[in-house]
């Protein structure tokens, strides 16, 4: 897998990394600028976001609907996501369209037309977006947990802003934005599917030329003596109760996270884990529960996610934390790791049989300065042992680290406090 990777390096800092892929014939193709909104300030806040619908809103040569036209119209599809540490504008088309692709992408993250009246009704959706959020309680018990993880931090606000921030942007804010941050040294052109390096270069090479060869700002980094809220709690009409527990981690560049994605296999991974077949299964206290690990450049996060009768939401969120000592003062047994660590490599293999999941890989890896082939990771998976998950979930699953957040019904339910003595008589 991934074994024909090229990456070329520009004079001015930009990187072009290809994949060239046989018996495919598409080609996916992303822009990733390594910004989002950990990079803002509080003023700022959801610019990554708002540039990101402005993008796709009209261009030096484009209209909006010529944006999505040019693309759709050789059958292919446009789209871009926004995160605390990246912005990702991709498309996928076959590959004889690759260089209208190309024209789009790099016309769009080039020059951007940032019209006044467009960014003035593209606020309204967004806040609009920002609603339907809030009214989802997953989601929002989410937006929770980072708050408390985080508290009064960039990774600890909404990637989308809020609504004071969305209703301070203006297009000279976000056109200021744009200069600063949409810049050679932090940006990696990606591209998979049926293509040759060489050729795919000289493509890109007309738009990344046109790049600014200047530093990125840094971020606001998270250190011990980063504020955490212990707990969190909103109450609202809805029926269950969606709880949210946390634990800061490790960053993305610790060694241990290959153990983490193992451990998370385990505790919440999948429909075979110890929280699934616990608290769903054996004891019916929830249709949804889960967990997930999150790597940051300089911190991370591991939560468990559950949506609990709201009449047993203090017995599931006391069932969660024992699945979480459990596991970090009894080893994990041979037969259980062993269908961990094969889950984790079977899911990474299936997830590489598409042009743009080779290209997201190439891109993420070479933006973060830390790419690896499939089969080197792989290798990394496979020499984690029992024991080191011992030692993660000793070191993080501990009272005194952890966070709750809770969307809960405001009447007949248990109270929010007994849910929070749970967990930590649970984890103690």
């Amino acid at each position: 897998m991934l074994d024909n990777v090229k990456i070329t390096t520009l004079d001015n800092g930009c990187r072009i990394a290809t994949s060239s892929l046989p018996g495919i014939e598409s080609v996916a193709i992303g822009i990733f600028a390594g910004v989002g909104s950990r990079f803002e300030t509080p003023a700022q806040a959801g610019h990554s976001h708002y540039l990101e619908h402005m993008l796709f809103k009209g261009s030096e040569k484009r209209s909006a609907r010529a944006i999505s036209q040019d693309v759709e119209s050789r059958g292919g599809n446009t789209n871009a996501y926004t995160n605390f540490e990246t912005t990702v504008y991709y498309a996928t088309v076959p590959a004889a369209a690759a260089s209208t692709a190309m024209d789009v992408l790099g016309d769009m993250y080039l020059a951007p037309k940032l019209a006044e009246a467009d960014v003035d009704k593209e606020r309204y959706v967004i806040l609009e977006e920002l609603n339907m959020y809030h009214d989802q309680p997953d989601s929002f018990a989410m937006d929770l947990s980072q708050r408390a993880l985080w508290t009064n931090h960039p990774l600890g606000s909404e990637i989308i802003g809020n609504a004071a921030s969305l209703a301070g942007t203006t297009r000279e804010s976000l056109a200021e934005y744009h200069k600063a941050r949409y810049i050679a040294g932090s940006t990696v052109i990606a591209a998979a599917g049926k293509l040759e390096h060489e050729a795919f270069v000289k493509l890109a090479s007309r738009y990344a030329n046109r790049l600014p060869a200047t530093t990125s700002g840094k971020f606001k980094r998270a250190i011990d003596k980063t504020r955490r809220t212990q707990f969190l709690v909103d109450r609202r009409e809805t029926e269950q109760v969606n709880a949210v527990i946390g634990f800061r981690a490790f960053g993305n560049r610790d060694p241990r996270r290959y153990a983490m994605n193992i451990l998370n296999v385990i505790l919440g991974g999948n429909m075979s884990s110890r929280l699934f077949q616990s608290v769903r299964e054996k004891q019916g206290l929830a249709y949804s529960v889960a967990s997930t690990p999150a790597f940051y450049s300089d911190t991370g996060a591991f939560q468990v996610m559950a949506g609990l009768d709201r009449g047993r939401s203090i017995k599931g969120v006391a069932l969660c934390a024992a699945e979480l000592s459990k596991i970090a003062n009894k080893p994990v047994g041979k037969a259980e790791f062993s269908r961990a660590v094969d889950y984790l490599v079977g899911s990474l293999q299936i997830g590489l049989e598409t042009a743009r999941s080779h290209m997201s890989w190439i891109g993420g890896g070479t933006l973060r300065n830390q790419y690896q082939t499939p089969d080197e990771v792989i290798a990394k998976i496979k020499g984690v042992t029992p024991g080191d998950l011992q030692d993660i979930a000793r070191e993080l699953f501990q009272p005194q680290n952890a966070t709750l957040a809770l969307v809960m019904p405001r009447e007949d339910v248990g109270d929010p406090d007994k849910h929070l003595s749970a967990l930590l008589c649970g984890l103690a």
